[in-house]
């Protein structure tokens, strides 16, 4: 985290969760980020990074494929973000999204 240290930061918003929960776990490693473009979603934030527009934390699952380019680093020290998914029980799509939440429950544990 202390590599973040006077880099610019593409941020996600202050309003979303994921956004407060990754400035307040850099705030508790003394580090206050120099906030350079606010972004909403996990797309746009990983094409400011690709764009040069400065660094991100994010979780490599959100990290687009066609991005070649972007670089994904680990944390030496892990941040814990809660994720809520929701789906319709009798959707006609419901068991490819149940496969799909349990992929990501998987992948998110083995990190």
């Amino acid at each position: 985290m202390k590599d973040f240290r006077g880099e610019d930061f593409v941020a996600f918003t202050q309003q979303s969760q994921t956004g407060q929960f990754i400035i307040q776990g850099m705030a508790e490693q003394g580090i206050a980020p120099k906030v350079v473009v606010e972004a909403a979603t996990a797309q746009t934030v990983s094409e400011c990074v690709a764009a040069g527009m400065g660094a991100a934390v994010m979780s490599p699952i959100f990290v687009p494929d066609f991005l070649p380019d972007l670089q994904v680093r680990p944390l030496k020290q892990k941040m814990v973000v809660p994720i809520l998914a929701t789906r319709l029980s009798l959707g006609r799509m419901s068991d490819y999204v149940d496969r799909y939440i349990d992929l990501f429950r998987t992948i998110s544990v083995s990190d």
